[in-house]
C-alpha cells in the first residue's frame, strides 16, 4: 500500500452517493456525508465502479432522470480530497468472486471488500449494512440516520420500487 492509500481509513459504496445527488428524504443525510468526504473530513476512497453504480441506483431505484444523473455525476468525478479508485483486474475479479461466494454477498460488495483488504480499509459507508456486517473485519456505517432512512423506506415503497 502506498503512502496516499495509507491516509484513507473508508469506502464509498454506490447507495450513499445515489441518495446524495437525487431528491429523496435521505439527500440531506447524504450531501452532508459527501460534502465531509470531498472536504477530507472523512478519508474515504471512492471505487469508480460506485460511480457507474449510484447512475444505475439513481436512473432505475429512485427513477431520476438519467440525463440529469449523468450531469452531476461526471461534475463529482475527481473532485474534492477522496482518493478516486480505479481496478478492475482479472485478479480483483477472481477475488471477489469467491468472497460473493464465501459472504453469500453481490458481487459489487465482494469487490469493495477485495478494495478494502489491499487498502487495509475497515470501514465502509453504505445503505447495505447487512451483507458487509458478514465479514468480520468490517465495520459498516451508513451515513443516513435511522430516521431518515426509514423514511426513505416508506418512500421507496409508495413508489414501488425495491428497497436499498
Amino acid at each position: 500500500m502506498g503512502r496516499k492509500e495509507a491516509r484513507y481509513k473508508a469506502i464509498a459504496d454506490v447507495g450513499p452517493i445515489a441518495l446524495a445527488i437525487v431528491e429523496n428524504p435521505a439527500q440531506n443525510d447524504a450531501l452532508k456525508w459527501l460534502n465531509k468526504v470531498l472536504k477530507g473530513e472523512i478519508r474515504c476512497v471512492i471505487p469508480l465502479s460506485s460511480i457507474m453504480g449510484a447512475f444505475i441506483v439513481a436512473v432505475h431505484y429512485l427513477r431520476a432522470r438519467p440525463d440529469d444523473v449523468a450531469d452531476k455525476l461526471y461534475s463529482l468525478v475527481g473532485i474534492g480530497e477522496a482518493l478516486w479508485f480505479s481496478d478492475l483486474s482479472l485478479n480483483r475479479v477472481r477475488r471477489s468472486m469467491r468472497i460473493a461466494k464465501n459472504y453469500l454477498i453481490d458481487s459489487w460488495d465482494a469487490y469493495l471488500v477485495t478494495i478494502m483488504h489491499d487498502l487495509g480499509l475497515r470501514i465502509v459507508y453504505t445503505t447495505d449494512v447487512n451483507d458487509f456486517a458478514k465479514i468480520e473485519e468490517i465495520e459498516p456505517i451508513n451515513p443516513i440516520t435511522e430516521e431518515k432512512f426509514a423514511k426513505l423506506q416508506k418512500w421507496l415503497e409508495s413508489r414501488k420500487q425495491y428497497t436499498l
